[in-house]
């Protein structure tokens, strides 16, 4: 499959991590053309030897596939400035949290447009990304999905959902950092150097996930194998439990969707 020419406007982590996953594994950096009206970011990405545009619209002008990977707050300024520029021929794919399609679409004046959640782990090509599309021919699909598996894995959804996709794998690695820098601070708290805890939690999620992505067994059944009546765990459990951390995190969830439906206003 051919990718084309594919421009970015937007050099900040993402944007970076998208670049660096792209011409890792699928275009040549000849091929990726940038711009970010932060030099100091441009000057971040000379290492993988991508074209450095001069602005947004030279961008758009020299690519095939356009990766708006700039913030909510600014994206209707870079639209402004791309919109007459933008044709039938190009995809336009836009990772601007609460950015709806039809805003997209009324701007620029083409329907070849995907709105995509990527998410902070895509920075070691381990991203979860989520993506919804007015196009819908199949090779669309196809070119936009290469892209971002080229950072991690994707799931296609019906725009609808984007919001609470945003708040649970968008904001979610953020929530599992906390829950980890938690179990280092406990066991600091019991003793253990710093090196000795980290390295204990660390392993201690990754090995979690291992389980539930290797034996498709439901973490309700996982939970129930860890703890035995009257053993460590069960008294653990019963902490976490009164102080209500599931509902606490269905509560996180749910405040960083209601965010991203208020960006979309």
């Amino acid at each position: 499959m051919e990718i084309g020419k594919i421009g970015v406007i937007g050099a900040g982590r993402m944007g970076q991590a998208l670049i660096s996953g792209l011409t890792a594994s699928l275009v040549s950096p000849a091929d990726v053309i940038v711009f970010d009206v932060d030099k100091s970011k441009l000057a971040d990405l000379t290492k993988l030897k991508v074209k450095i545009a001069e602005s947004s619209q030279a961008v758009v002008t020299s690519s095939d596939i356009i990766l708006l990977a700039v913030k909510p707050q600014a994206i209707d300024k870079v639209l402004a400035e791309i919109k007459t520029l933008v044709s039938e021929k190009q995809v336009v794919v836009s990772i601007a949290a609460g950015i709806t399609l039809t805003h997209l679409s009324a701007a620029l004046k083409t329907k070849k447009i995907f709105r995509v959640m990527p998410n902070n782990p895509s920075l070691v090509g381990a991203g979860m990304a989520a993506i919804s599309g007015l196009g819908k021919e199949k090779s669309d699909n196809a070119v936009v999905t290469k892209i971002f598996e080229a950072v991690g894995a994707v799931v296609f959804v019906e725009e609808k959902m984007m919001d609470a996709v945003t708040g649970l794998s968008g904001s979610g690695p953020a929530f599992v950092y906390l829950f980890i820098r938690s179990l280092i601070a406990a066991g600091k708290k019991l003793g253990l150097d710093e090196k000795t805890a980290k390295a204990l939690a660390l392993q201690t999620v990754a090995g979690s996930v291992a389980v539930l992505q290797k034996t498709k067994i439901e973490p309700t059944k996982l939970i129930d194998m860890v703890k035995s009546p009257g053993g460590t765990t069960i008294e653990g459990l019963k902490v976490l439990e009164e102080g209500k951390f599931q509902e606490m995190v269905v509560a996180a969830v749910a405040a960083a969707s209601r965010r991203s439906q208020e960006l979309s206003q």
